[in-house]
């Protein structure tokens, strides 16, 4: 299925954004404006454009602090395949960081991005080091919801 001409504009909206954010490329330091323009690249579907505006709201640069916010873009990276926004959240339910401790949804967030296969070893690392915490039965259950996840293709685990 060939992407719509619209999509194809989110690496250049990120790109700005970046230009902006960071102040390169000719760009003064604007963190404001490159916050707007990764809004732009992510609502088209862009994942790096959600990390950065993850970061963004962690730092509080370029709009305020807001947890909910992290944990929002975080999600929406991951339901588009995205590993690294995976790993965060398996470390944030690992070590009770914005959600409570709960290991069962560590592995499982880890376990995905090892699916997903990209930087498959740092997650294959921490799933193993968060199952030696769980009994058998919850890294079955981990096993599980994993799978569940993945039959629906990542959306709303």
């Amino acid at each position: 299925m060939a992407s719509s001409s619209r999509e194809k504009y989110a690496p250049a909206y990120a790109k700005i954004g970046g230009a902006h954010y960071f102040g390169i490329y000719g760009k003064e330091e604007n963190p404001e404006e490159g916050v707007r323009y990764f809004f732009r690249a992510a609502e088209l579907g862009d994942t790096w454009a959600m990390r950065m505006l993850t970061s963004a709201y962690r730092e509080g640069k370029g709009v305020e602090r807001d947890n909910q916010k992290v944990i929002y873009w975080l999600k929406e990276g991951a339901s588009l395949g995205d590993a690294l926004p995976m790993i965060r959240l398996g470390s944030k339910y690992e070590y009770g960081q914005e959600f409570p401790k709960d290991y069962v949804l560590a592995y499982m967030w880890f376990n995905l991005a090892v699916a997903v296969g990209s930087v498959t070893r740092v997650a294959a690392e921490a799933r193993e080091e968060v199952a030696k915490l769980m009994a058998p039965e919850q890294i079955a259950e981990a096993q599980r919801l994993t799978r569940d996840c993945v039959k629906k293709q990542f959306k709303g685990c």
